[in-house]
Formats: structure tokens, C-alpha cells, sequence
């Protein structure tokens, strides 16, 4: 189940115009580009695509249009949304090259009722989506099979966002249901819903993974903030994140004490794990991954990443400007980025093979092709 392609433009023939050209995936991409190149606004798109299929974002756009493809399984969807001044103004649904929604700016359109195998007309606001507002599992199957893939994109952004500073209360941990977010609580509350669903087995694969990109631990954990002698009085309810390292057995470590780099890193491998053991979680969203770890540690959580997303079908889009990074990524997973003016095109080995396959034979690394490639 994989995003395939996806196009998206704002502010259309506006001075403020952005647009996003025509970009192609696989199930594992590296988007690379230069600064102000638009690498975390791609990320931001996809992630905006995914809240609004999924029904988290019920909110309408001043402006904004969305081409996608998405395939899952044998079944290829192509949706497409356009939105001006908060308002609908078409919204169309393909399935197998087959009509199935599609309706106009005065929010009149026709769908296609599965169980009686014919279109019905319908009337809504202009300001509300029609894939929101039609999750009927008898009638619009296809629908709502679209929405439970964008359920469960994840977005990450390593750079910004979580802190080991950030505590979580056990009521937010209960209460909330929207996970998969880049906020420490959500990451904490993903853990804590995570250990109490698979137990040991979930824990055990945390540790794994972290001893993979050198951390050695023999625990992790979430528990009461005020047992953790964090360095100033909480109630009880406040809950923190924890490890204990290997060479210190005795000695839980809060995530205060740890660097910033490292809760990162465990937050990520906390969120991958709930994915992986869930198998609900079908894209992970990362912006500059890496970012605060050193060079072995960084390739080393790449790697990680890389090997879940070929053992659980994780689809993974991350951005990077780092060269280790870049030089342990296959060019035929990579997306560059370039800018010209207001459009961002995105160039890959299945648009552009000719520049990639002629630049395998000069032997250079795959910074190389970063820094003397010119599209």
C-alpha cells in the first residue's frame, strides 16, 4: 500500500504561488535538495494529504489543490481536491480508472452506491469534503478503505518538536486517540498504549533496535515522573520516558538526562515498533532524519528504518542534507529536489533514468551525484 505519485499547488496564479510538481515514490525514498528547496514542505503536503483523507483535518484551505495516486493492492485510487477561499470547489474520486465521486464548488456532485451498483446525486456544504463526509463501509467500501491507509501515515520531524524536556499527564495518555504525531506526549502515549497491548515482546524489540544504532539498554520504560528524580516535585499523574543502560543496571534514566539526540532517536524506534507490532501504520513521514546524532549513529538508524520497511511493507519518505546519509541510500531511493522560483520538481531514477544510470559508472559516491548533478 503505497502513495505512488502526488502533485500540489497553492495560491494559484498568485504572486505567493507554490506548487509542487509531478513527484513519484517507492516504498523507500530519500528526498534530498539543497536549503529553501522545499524538502520539509513536501513532508508537510503528504502529512496534510493524510489528515485530510483520514478525517483528522476537517478543515478547508484558503487555497490548496491535491493530485494524488494511491495504490492498495490491486486497487489504484487517483483523488483530487481543489479548495479556494475555505471552500470546495472540486473534488473527485477514480477508482481502477473508474469514476466513483465527483462533485463541484456549489457542493452538489453524484457518487457511486456500491450496493445498488448505481451513481446518486447529493447535495452538501461548500465547505466540507465529500470523502469525510461519505465513510459508509456498505455503500462507499472504497472510501472508506482509502481513509484507514491515510490513518495511519505517521510524520516525524527530527529536527523540532520533541524535547526531553516535555512531560505527559496518564489522563492525556488515556484520552488521546490522535497518535502519530510529532509532540512528545503523543510519542510517550503511543509507547504507554503500545506496552500495555504487546507487553515484553514490544519492549524487547525497542531494545534491539537501539543497541543496533549504539545505544547498549537493558529497559525502557514509562512510569511516574516523581520516581524518576527528575529535580523538582510533579504529581503523581505526570509520566516520563526512561532507560537503563547496560552498564549502569541499577540506575533508571529520565528523559531529561538524555541528550537530546538520543530521546529522538528513541522516540522514532518507539513510534516504528507501535507501527510495526500494530500493523495498522502504513507510511512513515520523516523530516531531517538524523539530525543531532552522530555520523555511525545516523547511518545506523537509517538502516533500522530501511530494514523495517522491507520486513512490515512500511512505506518510508524521509529528507536528508546529510552526505553519510546520502552515500548509504541507493540512488534509485532517491527523490531530488529543485527549485525554480515557485515550482519544486522532484527528480528520480523512473523520470530521469538517463542522468541516474550515467552517473553509476563514474565510481563517485552518491554525494557526488548530489553536488555535480545538474537537472
Amino acid at each position: 500500500m503505497t502513495l505512488k505519485t502526488l502533485w500540489y499547488s497553492e495560491y494559484e496564479g498568485e504572486d505567493r504561488s507554490w506548487t509542487l510538481e509531478s513527484s513519484d515514490f517507492v516504498d523507500f525514498n530519500l528526498v534530498v535538495g539543497r536549503n529553501a528547496t522545499g524538502k520539509s514542505r513536501l513532508v508537510a503536503v503528504v502529512s496534510g494529504l493524510c489528515q485530510m483523507l483520514s478525517g483528522k483535518n476537517t478543515s478547508i484551505f484558503d487555497s490548496g489543490h491535491y493530485k494524488a495516486e494511491i495504490e492498495l493492492g490491486d486497487t489504484i485510487y487517483h483523488w483530487e481536491l481543489k479548495m479556494e477561499q475555505k471552500n470546495v470547489i472540486l473534488e473527485r474520486l477514480c477508482v481502477n480508472g473508474d469514476l466513483r465521486m465527483e462533485r463541484g464548488e456549489n457542493g452538489s456532485g453524484k457518487i457511486y452506491y456500491q450496493a445498488e451498483d448505481k451513481f446518486m446525486s447529493f447535495q452538501q456544504q461548500s465547505d466540507t469534503m465529500t470523502l469525510q463526509q461519505r465513510r459508509d463501509a456498505l455503500q462507499h467500501p472504497y472510501i472508506v478503505e482509502l481513509a484507514d491507509w491515510a490513518k495511519g501515515a505517521l510524520t516525524y520531524f527530527f529536527n523540532r518538536s520533541f524535547t526531553n524536556t516535555e512531560l505527559v499527564t496518564l489522563s492525556f495518555i488515556r484520552s488521546t486517540s490522535n497518535l502519530g504525531e510529532n509532540t512528545t506526549g503523543e510519542v510517550i502515549a503511543a509507547y504507554a498504549r503500545s506496552f500495555e497491548k504487546f507487553g515484553q515482546a514490544y519492549d524487547e524489540a525497542i531494545i534491539a533496535d537501539m543497541k543496533e544504532i549504539g545505544y547498549q539498554l537493558d529497559d525502557v520504560g514509562a512510569t511516574n515522573a516523581s520516581a524518576l528524580s527528575i529535580g523538582f516535585s510533579v504529581p503523581d499523574e505526570v509520566i516520563a520516558m526512561f532507560v537503563v543502560e547496560s552498564d549502569r543496571p541499577d540506575h533508571k534514566i529520565s528523559q531529561g538526562s538524555m541528550s537530546q539526540g538520543m530521546f529522538r532517536a528513541l522516540g522514532l524506534i518507539c513510534q516504528i515498533n507501535a507501527a510495526v507490532f500494530a500493523k495498522e501504520h502504513t507510511l512513515l513521514l520523516i523530516d531531517d532524519i538524523g539530525e543531532g546524532l552522530d555520523y555511525e549513529r545516523s547511518v545506523a538508524l537509517l538502516k533500522v528504518l530501511m530494514r523495517h520497511s522491507q520486513e512490515s511493507k512500511l512505506q518510508v519518505i524521509l529528507t536528508t542534507n546529510d552526505r553519510f546519509i546520502m552515500n548509504t541510500v541507493p540512488l534509485e531511493n532517491w527523490s531530488y529536489l529543485k527549485r525554480n522560483m515557485s515550482s519544486v520538481h522532484s527528480y528520480t531514477s523512473r523520470n530521469n533514468p538517463e542522468k541516474f544510470e550515467s552517473f553509476k559508472f563514474l565510481g563517485l559516491s552518491n554525494f557526488d551525484f548530489f553536488t555535480s548533478v545538474d537537472f
